[in-house]
């Protein structure tokens, strides 16, 4: 599942159009929070989804609180913890990837500006088989937390 608004439907039909060896991706879209949430804890109770994209920005429709895709992605891990979950976001600094994975843990973080159709391949193929799968500037951007910390 992606959750995000302006290009998920590039993502989709990408990962789509993929050709993986072992097993056949099929997509479903969250516009929203609220959405996402209902899809989250719906497939935990029938069928997990196998990976979860999520977009840090994702803002409830009709309401005041401001919730995320941190906010699922806790969600994920405690309701549907074979889920794996993969962060898909503009943001490519130190602080907001660092505290994704303190918050979150999750099985990847790929930079938009980094994405292409063999990044999507390879991040699928990597998160279900070995993960994590972090683009380069993600990599990088947890290498300069780590090196500040000592």
């Amino acid at each position: 599942m992606i959750i995000d608004e302006m290009i998920v439907l590039g993502y989709k039909y990408t990962i789509e159009g993929c050709d993986f060896d072992n097993y056949n991706v099929t997509v479903d879209i969250a516009p929203s929070y609220h959405v996402g949430k209902a899809e989250i804890e719906s497939s935990a109770t029938r069928m997990p989804y196998d990976i979860i994209l999520l977009d840090i920005q994702m803002f409830p429709d009709n309401s005041k609180e401001e919730r995320g895709g941190v906010d699922l992605g806790v969600l994920v891990k405690k309701i549907s913890p074979s889920s794996k979950v993969v962060f898909l976001s503009s943001f490519s600094d130190s602080y907001h990837i660092n505290n994704v994975l303190k918050t979150v843990n999750p099985d990847g973080y790929m930079v938009k500006s980094e994405v292409d159709e063999k990044t999507l391949q390879d991040m699928v193929k990597t998160v279900i088989d070995n993960p994590p799968y972090y683009t380069a500037a993600a990599l990088q951007a947890i290498r300069r937390k780590m090196a500040n910390e000592n």
